[in-house]
């Protein structure tokens, strides 16, 4: 019996010692340095995004970025040591995150059947995504000379995303592909000027109050005249 307890008694120590042990080494895990210059490179870039919006990219320093970002000039130059490599960053960001939309919008294609709810959950996400890089498109519109070198990078995958979404659209209400086509490049653009142009650079548009309210109007814009089109053919 006293054998059994002994027996039971280091089973239990091991599996806490274990225990403690996996638990310890993923704390040391979230902490590796390479963690840590990820984390410290997305907080520079959002100092950047931030700076560039407020004031543009020509009124905006390496310095004010680290100030922003509280870390030293000499640190921030060892991750972007010019303001380009900080758009080539905002770049390569925007690529990443273009191919992950594109992947959510042949998702939802597949899943979701009502045009309206389509619609409604990759616009949701599509304003997600203009406001978390407003900084780069600012700079684009503000500063089109900075990101020439990059301009055939990116409308390859707008373009993709655009006939994924017609495509399916097209199936579910037989409406033409040649409009739908059309009234997604509306839907897509309606939404880019109501945030860029709008909200960040408060330009006068037509437009509902509250971004759901507003996603909402481009949503019945696109496929209520579709349908008028459709039973008026």
């Amino acid at each position: 019996m006293q054998a059994h307890l002994l027996r039971c008694r280091s089973s239990w120590t091991l599996r806490n010692l274990w225990g403690r042990r996996r638990r310890f080494n993923a704390v040391v895990e979230e902490h590796t340095p390479a963690r840590r210059a990820a984390e410290r490179r997305q907080l520079i870039l959002e100092a950047s995004s931030q700076l560039f919006e407020q004031r543009g990219y020509y009124g905006t320093s390496l310095r004010m970025i680290a100030r922003v970002a509280n870390i030293s000039p000499s640190l921030l130059q060892k991750y972007f040591p010019t303001k380009e490599s900080v758009i080539a960053a905002f770049v390569e960001r925007a690529i990443d995150e273009l191919d992950a939309f594109v992947r959510f919008v042949r998702s939802e294609a597949a899943t979701t059947e009502d045009p309206p709810e389509l619609l409604r959950r990759i616009g949701s996400s599509y304003v997600g995504f203009l406001n978390s890089m407003s900084g780069f498109y600012l700079t684009w519109l503000m500063c089109p000379e900075l990101v020439e070198p990059y301009r055939d990078s990116l409308p390859h995958f707008i373009t993709a995303g655009h006939k994924i979404l017609a495509e399916v659209l097209s199936k579910r209400t037989g409406i033409p592909l040649e409009i739908t086509f059309l009234r997604v490049r509306i839907f897509f653009g309606s939404l880019f000027g109501s945030v860029i142009y709008y909200d960040r650079l408060g330009f006068p548009c037509a437009r509902a109050e509250g971004a759901p309210l507003r996603l909402e109007a481009i949503i019945d814009s696109v496929l209520c005249d579709a349908f008028e089109e459709k039973r008026a053919g």
